[in-house]
Protein backbone atom coordinates (compact mmCIF):
# COMPACT_ATOMS: atom_id res chain seq x y z
CA UNK A 1 0.00 0.00 0.00
CA UNK A 2 0.75 3.17 -0.84
CA UNK A 3 0.56 5.24 2.28
CA UNK A 4 1.48 8.78 1.13
CA UNK A 5 -1.23 8.38 -1.31
CA UNK A 6 -3.66 7.13 1.43
CA UNK A 7 -2.86 9.93 4.18
CA UNK A 8 -2.81 12.87 1.22
CA UNK A 9 -6.77 11.67 0.46
CA UNK A 10 -7.15 10.78 4.78
CA UNK A 11 -6.60 14.51 4.89
CA UNK A 12 -9.20 15.62 1.86
CA UNK A 13 -11.86 13.28 3.13
CA UNK A 14 -11.75 14.30 6.55
CA UNK A 15 -11.46 18.36 4.89
CA UNK A 16 -14.10 18.03 2.88
CA UNK A 17 -17.03 15.88 4.77
CA UNK A 18 -19.64 15.93 2.53
CA UNK A 19 -17.37 14.19 -0.54
CA UNK A 20 -17.62 10.44 -1.43
CA UNK A 21 -15.05 8.53 -2.77
CA UNK A 22 -15.30 4.89 -4.54
CA UNK A 23 -12.80 2.11 -4.35
CA UNK A 24 -12.38 -0.42 -7.32
CA UNK A 25 -10.08 -3.49 -6.10
CA UNK A 26 -8.51 -5.59 -9.02
CA UNK A 27 -6.40 -8.24 -9.94
CA UNK A 28 -4.43 -9.69 -12.54
CA UNK A 29 -6.90 -12.20 -13.81
CA UNK A 30 -3.52 -14.74 -14.22
CA UNK A 31 -3.39 -17.80 -11.86
CA UNK A 32 -5.33 -17.60 -8.82
CA UNK A 33 -6.51 -14.53 -9.29
CA UNK A 34 -8.34 -15.61 -12.33
CA UNK A 35 -12.04 -14.61 -11.56
CA UNK A 36 -11.15 -14.21 -7.87
CA UNK A 37 -13.51 -11.07 -7.20
CA UNK A 38 -13.50 -11.50 -3.25
CA UNK A 39 -9.82 -10.98 -3.66
CA UNK A 40 -9.95 -7.45 -5.31
CA UNK A 41 -12.81 -6.80 -2.89
CA UNK A 42 -10.55 -7.29 0.08
CA UNK A 43 -8.02 -5.21 -1.46
CA UNK A 44 -10.26 -2.26 -1.75
CA UNK A 45 -12.06 -3.13 2.17
CA UNK A 46 -8.61 -2.76 3.31
CA UNK A 47 -7.90 0.74 2.53
CA UNK A 48 -11.62 1.59 3.52
CA UNK A 49 -11.10 0.39 7.08
CA UNK A 50 -7.66 2.67 7.04
CA UNK A 51 -9.12 5.45 6.30
CA UNK A 52 -12.33 4.75 8.81
CA UNK A 53 -9.82 3.27 11.63
CA UNK A 54 -6.71 6.11 10.81
CA UNK A 55 -8.90 9.11 9.74
CA UNK A 56 -12.33 8.24 11.33
CA UNK A 57 -14.09 8.58 8.27
CA UNK A 58 -17.72 7.95 8.02
CA UNK A 59 -17.48 4.33 6.57
CA UNK A 60 -20.77 5.20 4.40
CA UNK A 61 -19.26 8.06 2.52
CA UNK A 62 -17.02 5.08 1.08
CA UNK A 63 -18.18 2.88 -2.10
CA UNK A 64 -16.40 -0.62 -2.19
CA UNK A 65 -16.34 -2.57 -5.50
CA UNK A 66 -14.73 -5.21 -7.31
CA UNK A 67 -13.94 -6.37 -10.49
CA UNK A 68 -11.48 -8.97 -12.04
CA UNK A 69 -8.74 -7.04 -14.23
CA UNK A 70 -8.94 -2.49 -14.21
CA UNK A 71 -11.10 -0.88 -16.63
CA UNK A 72 -7.83 0.30 -18.42
CA UNK A 73 -5.46 -2.33 -17.84
CA UNK A 74 -1.62 -2.87 -18.61
CA UNK A 75 -0.29 -6.12 -20.68
CA UNK A 76 0.01 -9.54 -18.58
CA UNK A 77 2.72 -10.14 -21.24
CA UNK A 78 5.07 -8.96 -18.37
CA UNK A 79 5.60 -9.14 -14.91
CA UNK A 80 5.26 -5.70 -14.26
CA UNK A 81 2.21 -5.12 -16.76
CA UNK A 82 0.88 -8.07 -14.23
CA UNK A 83 1.90 -6.54 -10.75
CA UNK A 84 0.25 -2.76 -12.16
CA UNK A 85 -2.98 -5.19 -12.61
CA UNK A 86 -3.14 -5.88 -9.17
CA UNK A 87 -4.41 -2.33 -7.88
CA UNK A 88 -7.49 -0.48 -5.98
CA UNK A 89 -8.65 2.79 -8.02
CA UNK A 90 -10.01 5.33 -6.68
CA UNK A 91 -12.76 7.98 -8.13
CA UNK A 92 -14.67 10.69 -5.94
CA UNK A 93 -17.70 12.95 -6.85
CA UNK A 94 -15.39 15.81 -5.41
CA UNK A 95 -12.21 17.37 -7.42
CA UNK A 96 -10.90 18.22 -4.06
CA UNK A 97 -10.59 14.71 -3.12
CA UNK A 98 -8.47 13.70 -6.66
CA UNK A 99 -6.88 16.96 -7.35
CA UNK A 100 -2.96 16.70 -7.93
CA UNK A 101 -0.86 17.33 -5.39
CA UNK A 102 1.77 19.94 -5.78
CA UNK A 103 4.76 20.69 -4.33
Amino acid sequence: MYYDIMNVIGKRLRTYPKAKITLTGCNNSVGVEVGNIPLSFRRANEIKKYWVNVWGIDSSRIIVRARNLPEKPTTSRDSLGIEENRRVEFTSDSWDIMKPVLV
